[in-house]
Protein backbone atom coordinates (compact mmCIF):
# COMPACT_ATOMS: atom_id res chain seq x y z
CA UNK A 1 0.00 0.00 0.00
CA UNK A 2 0.93 3.40 -1.06
CA UNK A 3 1.99 5.94 2.06
CA UNK A 4 -0.56 8.62 2.74
CA UNK A 5 -0.18 12.09 1.24
CA UNK A 6 -1.93 13.51 4.28
CA UNK A 7 -4.59 15.89 3.89
CA UNK A 8 -4.08 19.92 3.95
CA UNK A 9 -6.55 22.84 3.80
CA UNK A 10 -3.71 24.76 2.68
CA UNK A 11 -2.88 22.88 -0.27
CA UNK A 12 -4.62 22.15 -3.57
CA UNK A 13 -4.58 20.58 -6.87
CA UNK A 14 -6.02 22.78 -9.40
CA UNK A 15 -5.73 24.19 -12.99
CA UNK A 16 -4.85 27.62 -13.66
CA UNK A 17 -5.56 29.13 -16.89
CA UNK A 18 -2.78 31.53 -18.48
CA UNK A 19 -1.53 34.60 -16.57
CA UNK A 20 -2.11 36.97 -19.71
CA UNK A 21 -5.89 36.15 -19.51
CA UNK A 22 -6.75 36.84 -15.46
CA UNK A 23 -7.45 40.36 -15.72
CA UNK A 24 -10.49 40.11 -17.36
CA UNK A 25 -11.55 37.11 -14.86
CA UNK A 26 -10.15 39.34 -11.74
CA UNK A 27 -11.81 42.18 -13.01
CA UNK A 28 -14.76 40.80 -11.48
CA UNK A 29 -13.67 38.49 -8.72
CA UNK A 30 -12.37 41.53 -7.45
CA UNK A 31 -15.68 43.23 -6.47
CA UNK A 32 -17.31 39.33 -6.46
CA UNK A 33 -15.40 37.44 -4.87
CA UNK A 34 -14.42 37.19 -1.27
CA UNK A 35 -11.30 34.96 -1.81
CA UNK A 36 -10.11 36.60 -4.92
CA UNK A 37 -6.86 37.71 -3.26
CA UNK A 38 -6.38 34.11 -1.58
CA UNK A 39 -6.96 32.23 -4.62
CA UNK A 40 -6.13 32.77 -8.37
CA UNK A 41 -8.31 32.30 -11.29
CA UNK A 42 -8.47 27.87 -11.17
CA UNK A 43 -10.17 24.99 -11.67
CA UNK A 44 -10.26 23.11 -8.98
CA UNK A 45 -9.68 19.63 -9.14
CA UNK A 46 -8.82 17.86 -5.36
CA UNK A 47 -8.90 20.35 -2.44
CA UNK A 48 -8.10 19.35 0.63
CA UNK A 49 -4.95 18.11 -0.90
CA UNK A 50 -1.56 16.31 0.55
CA UNK A 51 0.37 17.51 2.77
CA UNK A 52 2.85 20.22 1.33
CA UNK A 53 5.92 17.82 2.50
CA UNK A 54 4.97 15.40 0.56
CA UNK A 55 4.08 17.39 -2.83
CA UNK A 56 7.55 15.56 -4.38
CA UNK A 57 5.63 12.21 -3.74
CA UNK A 58 2.18 13.77 -5.05
CA UNK A 59 3.39 15.01 -8.23
CA UNK A 60 5.33 11.57 -8.70
CA UNK A 61 2.05 9.76 -8.55
CA UNK A 62 0.31 11.96 -10.78
CA UNK A 63 2.86 12.25 -13.60
CA UNK A 64 2.42 8.44 -13.58
CA UNK A 65 -1.00 8.47 -13.33
CA UNK A 66 -1.35 11.27 -16.28
CA UNK A 67 1.74 10.20 -18.42
CA UNK A 68 -0.39 9.14 -21.50
CA UNK A 69 -3.08 12.13 -20.69
CA UNK A 70 -3.04 14.84 -24.09
CA UNK A 71 -3.00 18.56 -23.60
CA UNK A 72 -6.87 19.51 -24.01
CA UNK A 73 -8.29 23.05 -24.87
CA UNK A 74 -11.09 24.92 -22.97
CA UNK A 75 -13.53 27.29 -23.44
CA UNK A 76 -14.94 29.53 -20.63
CA UNK A 77 -18.04 31.29 -22.22
CA UNK A 78 -20.95 30.34 -20.29
CA UNK A 79 -21.98 31.51 -16.54
CA UNK A 80 -23.81 28.94 -13.98
CA UNK A 81 -24.22 29.10 -10.24
CA UNK A 82 -24.42 26.93 -7.03
CA UNK A 83 -27.86 27.89 -5.22
CA UNK A 84 -26.88 27.14 -1.78
CA UNK A 85 -29.51 28.41 0.12
CA UNK A 86 -32.53 31.24 -0.41
CA UNK A 87 -29.91 34.30 0.27
CA UNK A 88 -26.83 32.17 -0.89
CA UNK A 89 -25.10 31.31 -4.52
CA UNK A 90 -22.07 31.54 -6.59
CA UNK A 91 -21.40 32.37 -10.04
CA UNK A 92 -18.86 30.42 -11.96
CA UNK A 93 -17.38 30.16 -15.22
CA UNK A 94 -18.62 26.71 -17.16
CA UNK A 95 -15.04 25.34 -18.60
CA UNK A 96 -16.51 23.66 -21.90
CA UNK A 97 -15.71 23.04 -25.64
CA UNK A 98 -16.37 25.54 -27.59
CA UNK A 99 -19.20 23.95 -29.60
CA UNK A 100 -20.62 23.37 -26.43
CA UNK A 101 -20.10 26.22 -23.83
CA UNK A 102 -23.04 25.14 -21.32
CA UNK A 103 -21.94 21.51 -21.49
CA UNK A 104 -18.93 20.76 -18.74
CA UNK A 105 -15.92 19.78 -20.59
CA UNK A 106 -15.93 15.47 -21.09
CA UNK A 107 -11.72 15.69 -20.72
CA UNK A 108 -12.19 17.53 -17.58
CA UNK A 109 -14.64 14.77 -16.10
CA UNK A 110 -11.99 11.89 -17.79
CA UNK A 111 -9.38 13.87 -16.13
CA UNK A 112 -11.06 13.38 -12.93
CA UNK A 113 -11.57 9.63 -13.01
CA UNK A 114 -8.16 9.47 -13.89
CA UNK A 115 -7.19 11.28 -10.09
CA UNK A 116 -10.20 9.59 -8.44
CA UNK A 117 -8.20 6.19 -9.31
CA UNK A 118 -4.57 7.70 -8.58
CA UNK A 119 -5.59 9.46 -5.47
CA UNK A 120 -8.05 6.78 -3.44
CA UNK A 121 -7.27 8.46 -0.69
CA UNK A 122 -9.23 11.42 -0.99
CA UNK A 123 -12.32 9.54 -1.78
CA UNK A 124 -12.96 11.73 -5.19
CA UNK A 125 -16.66 10.88 -6.25
CA UNK A 126 -16.95 11.50 -10.35
CA UNK A 127 -20.40 11.46 -10.77
CA UNK A 128 -20.88 14.70 -8.60
CA UNK A 129 -18.02 16.66 -10.54
CA UNK A 130 -18.80 19.87 -11.25
CA UNK A 131 -15.82 21.73 -13.11
CA UNK A 132 -16.08 25.28 -12.61
CA UNK A 133 -14.03 28.66 -12.01
CA UNK A 134 -15.70 31.05 -9.05
CA UNK A 135 -16.13 34.68 -9.94
CA UNK A 136 -17.84 35.80 -6.75
CA UNK A 137 -20.55 34.67 -4.03
CA UNK A 138 -23.89 36.53 -4.46
CA UNK A 139 -28.26 36.34 -2.56
CA UNK A 140 -30.53 35.07 -3.38
CA UNK A 141 -31.71 33.76 -6.57
CA UNK A 142 -33.46 36.70 -8.73
CA UNK A 143 -29.71 38.28 -7.24
CA UNK A 144 -27.60 36.08 -8.69
CA UNK A 145 -29.79 36.08 -12.17
CA UNK A 146 -29.42 40.09 -12.56
CA UNK A 147 -26.05 39.42 -11.94
CA UNK A 148 -25.32 36.84 -14.50
CA UNK A 149 -27.41 38.75 -16.97
CA UNK A 150 -25.42 42.13 -16.19
CA UNK A 151 -21.96 40.41 -16.74
CA UNK A 152 -22.51 38.23 -19.45
CA UNK A 153 -23.47 41.72 -21.63
CA UNK A 154 -19.69 42.22 -21.60
CA UNK A 155 -17.71 39.29 -21.16
CA UNK A 156 -15.85 37.95 -23.84
CA UNK A 157 -15.36 34.26 -23.89
CA UNK A 158 -11.57 32.91 -23.00
CA UNK A 159 -10.01 30.31 -24.94
CA UNK A 160 -6.86 28.01 -23.73
CA UNK A 161 -5.07 25.08 -23.76
CA UNK A 162 -4.55 22.77 -20.67
CA UNK A 163 -0.70 21.42 -20.20
CA UNK A 164 -0.19 21.33 -16.71
CA UNK A 165 -1.85 20.50 -13.51
CA UNK A 166 -0.41 22.99 -10.66
CA UNK A 167 0.07 21.58 -6.95
CA UNK A 168 -0.63 24.97 -4.62
CA UNK A 169 -0.20 25.37 -1.25
CA UNK A 170 -0.27 28.85 1.09
CA UNK A 171 2.01 29.41 4.68
CA UNK A 172 -1.35 30.73 6.46
CA UNK A 173 -4.90 31.38 7.03
CA UNK A 174 -4.77 35.17 4.99
CA UNK A 175 -1.71 34.77 2.80
CA UNK A 176 -2.20 33.85 -0.99
CA UNK A 177 -1.96 30.42 -3.03
CA UNK A 178 1.41 29.78 -4.51
CA UNK A 179 2.65 27.16 -7.35
CA UNK A 180 4.92 24.59 -5.53
CA UNK A 181 5.16 22.28 -8.30
CA UNK A 182 3.65 21.53 -11.99
CA UNK A 183 2.68 17.70 -13.55
CA UNK A 184 2.72 17.97 -17.34
CA UNK A 185 0.60 16.47 -19.37
CA UNK A 186 1.61 14.51 -22.20
CA UNK A 187 0.98 16.87 -25.49
CA UNK A 188 -0.77 15.61 -28.22
CA UNK A 189 -3.12 18.12 -29.61
CA UNK A 190 -6.51 17.34 -29.76
CA UNK A 191 -7.42 20.03 -31.77
CA UNK A 192 -3.85 21.26 -34.57
CA UNK A 193 -6.46 24.35 -35.44
CA UNK A 194 -7.23 25.75 -31.87
CA UNK A 195 -6.08 29.82 -31.84
CA UNK A 196 -6.09 30.60 -27.85
CA UNK A 197 -7.13 33.82 -26.99
CA UNK A 198 -3.99 35.66 -27.37
CA UNK A 199 -1.74 38.08 -25.32
CA UNK A 200 -3.01 41.45 -24.88
CA UNK A 201 -0.46 44.25 -27.01
CA UNK A 202 -0.26 46.37 -23.75
CA UNK A 203 0.37 45.05 -20.73
CA UNK A 204 -1.86 47.34 -18.77
CA UNK A 205 -4.63 45.66 -17.01
CA UNK A 206 -8.56 45.87 -16.68
CA UNK A 207 -10.13 46.58 -13.37
CA UNK A 208 -13.94 46.13 -12.62
CA UNK A 209 -15.83 48.98 -11.21
CA UNK A 210 -19.37 48.87 -9.88
CA UNK A 211 -22.08 50.87 -8.65
CA UNK A 212 -22.03 53.66 -10.59
CA UNK A 213 -24.91 56.10 -10.55
CA UNK A 214 -26.83 57.09 -13.79
CA UNK A 215 -25.28 60.43 -14.01
CA UNK A 216 -21.62 59.07 -13.50
CA UNK A 217 -19.17 59.83 -16.62
CA UNK A 218 -15.69 59.01 -17.73
CA UNK A 219 -14.30 61.84 -15.80
CA UNK A 220 -15.74 61.68 -12.73
CA UNK A 221 -14.37 58.24 -12.51
CA UNK A 222 -10.90 59.45 -14.00
CA UNK A 223 -10.96 62.26 -11.10
CA UNK A 224 -11.62 59.44 -8.51
CA UNK A 225 -8.82 57.68 -9.71
CA UNK A 226 -6.50 60.60 -10.16
CA UNK A 227 -7.10 62.15 -6.62
CA UNK A 228 -5.45 58.72 -5.30
CA UNK A 229 -2.46 58.86 -7.30
CA UNK A 230 -3.51 56.28 -10.43
CA UNK A 231 -3.21 57.18 -13.61
CA UNK A 232 -6.07 56.07 -15.76
CA UNK A 233 -5.66 55.14 -19.51
CA UNK A 234 -8.98 54.69 -20.29
CA UNK A 235 -12.38 54.47 -18.87
CA UNK A 236 -15.15 52.50 -20.02
CA UNK A 237 -18.74 52.66 -18.68
CA UNK A 238 -21.12 49.37 -20.28
CA UNK A 239 -24.26 50.83 -21.27
CA UNK A 240 -27.39 49.38 -22.67
CA UNK A 241 -29.69 51.55 -25.33
CA UNK A 242 -27.34 54.52 -24.36
CA UNK A 243 -27.66 53.95 -20.94
CA UNK A 244 -25.20 53.19 -18.00
CA UNK A 245 -25.67 49.68 -16.74
CA UNK A 246 -24.10 50.61 -13.31
CA UNK A 247 -20.63 49.28 -14.10
CA UNK A 248 -17.34 49.37 -16.31
CA UNK A 249 -14.17 49.40 -16.37
CA UNK A 250 -10.45 51.10 -15.71
CA UNK A 251 -6.95 50.64 -17.58
CA UNK A 252 -4.59 51.50 -15.36
CA UNK A 253 -0.48 50.43 -15.40
CA UNK A 254 0.56 46.94 -13.55
CA UNK A 255 2.28 48.44 -11.30
CA UNK A 256 -0.57 50.49 -9.72
CA UNK A 257 -3.27 47.83 -10.34
CA UNK A 258 -3.64 46.93 -6.79
CA UNK A 259 -4.06 50.33 -5.40
CA UNK A 260 -7.08 50.63 -8.32
CA UNK A 261 -8.53 47.09 -6.72
CA UNK A 262 -9.15 48.92 -3.57
CA UNK A 263 -10.79 52.44 -5.07
CA UNK A 264 -13.05 49.94 -7.31
CA UNK A 265 -15.95 48.89 -4.65
CA UNK A 266 -16.57 52.56 -4.18
CA UNK A 267 -19.78 53.57 -4.99
CA UNK A 268 -20.29 56.62 -7.55
CA UNK A 269 -23.16 58.64 -7.14
CA UNK A 270 -22.51 61.44 -9.96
Amino acid sequence: MAASLGTAYTSALVLIPPRHLWPAIQAIRSTHDKHHDRWMPHITLVFPFAQYKNFDAAAQVLRQALRDFPFFDVHLGDMSHFQHGPKSSTLWLNPSQSNDPSAPHPELLRLYRVLAEALPEYNLKPADFKPHMTLGQFGSAPDLRGNRERLMQYWEPIDFRVKELYLITRTGANTPFEVRSVVELAGSDHNPNFEPTPEPINNNSKIYVGGLAPGVNDRDITNLFSAAGVEVMSVTIVKNDRKSVGFGFVEVSPEQEEQAVSLSGRDLHG
